[in-house]
């Protein structure tokens, strides 16, 4: 049988043969919710990067998120065995997720119920140049931002989010870890690191961590492995997988900004793209935007 192509989760373009993606777990829901990114698939707060291997899968995975997506799974997936495809925790790895993902045979018991498990890839250079271009702009105060009207507003990127991170970790460690026994530091963390400042505005960082626990998959796994990495001191390690929980979220957030939702490519066997067609898209798109900015006021806000 012949490669195929994929389809990019955020732009719809084609995926190549060898060419890196991100890899973002999702985990289909029993039910649907209306609205938000997160409405048929819950993602896993968590990628991992991939060459795609032209045949639907990935080879080449790396990252900090790899070795969190595998062990998360291996521990809540139900044990199979389907045609050549042998689905056990004890070799359970990334060649495993993309064929039993691949067959619809990957999936783990979520409280007590059966939920399938698949993937979306998206292109690494489309994701890259969100994270580098992507400009937030939140209202702070007349005249206490940087930007907009009467300066009430500051402008910031994935860049100076990163840069709140250590701060952040410093914080959980001087208000929680140093000040109550390991125990109690660790049960007040778990209700989760949104808690770590009483006011997000404080830390950039802090707003792009998860509040809705129930609409991600193992997002609670997750932010248990950082707090759990702060308490025994692997500040470095802490930071690492800190700043791919926070990548997601800032990728999660473009996703309801654009008015995107998370679910597997529903678009994939066809080798034919024509980029003229995108091109038209994207103009069609750009050209809609200007003649209709009398429903959007100059702050960026919908009109009422």
């Amino acid at each position: 049988m012949g490669c195929w192509y994929r389809t990019c989760g955020i732009s719809n373009l084609p995926i190549y043969d060898d060419m890196p993606v991100y890899v973002f777990p999702l985990v289909l829901e029993s039910f649907h919710e209306k609205g938000g990114s997160v409405g048929v698939f819950r993602p896993m707060p968590i990628s991992f990067t991939a060459k795609y291997n032209g045949y639907g899968g990935g080879y080449d995975c790396t990252g900090t998120g790899l070795p969190v997506v595998l062990e998360s799974l291996r521990q809540k997936i139900e044990e199979c065995t389907y045609h050549d495809i042998t689905v056990s925790r004890d070799s359970f790895d990334e060649k495993t997720f993309f064929k039993a993902a691949h067959e619809n045979q990957l999936v783990i018991d979520h409280l007590g119920k059966k939920r399938s498990v698949d993937f979306t890839m998206c292109r690494k250079d489309v994701v890259d140049n969100i994270l580098e271009n992507r400009k937030i702009t939140k209202f702070v105060g007349e005249g206490m931002g940087n930007c907009g009207h009467n300066n009430s507003y500051i402008s910031y990127s994935f860049s100076d989010v990163l840069k709140d991170i250590p701060s952040f970790i410093a914080e959980m460690k001087e208000n929680y870890v140093e000040k109550f026994e390991p125990k109690i530091a660790k049960a007040v963390l778990h209700m989760g690191l949104h808690c770590v400042y009483e006011n997000c505005d404080l830390n950039k960082a802090c707003e792009f961590i998860i509040v809705a626990f129930h609409q991600y998959a193992f997002a609670r796994e997750i932010e248990a492995q950082i707090i759990e990495l702060v308490l025994n001191n692997e500040i470095d390690a802490a930071r690492s997988l800190m700043t791919e929980y926070v990548k997601f979220n800032f990728i999660n957030s473009f996703m309801e900004s654009v008015r995107k939702s998370w679910h597997p490519d529903l678009f994939m066997g066809s080798q034919d793209c024509d980029m003229n067609e995108y091109i038209l898209l994207n103009n069609s798109i750009k050209n809609s935007i200007e003649k209709n900015t009398s429903y959007v006021d100059e702050d960026g806000d919908d009109e009422e």
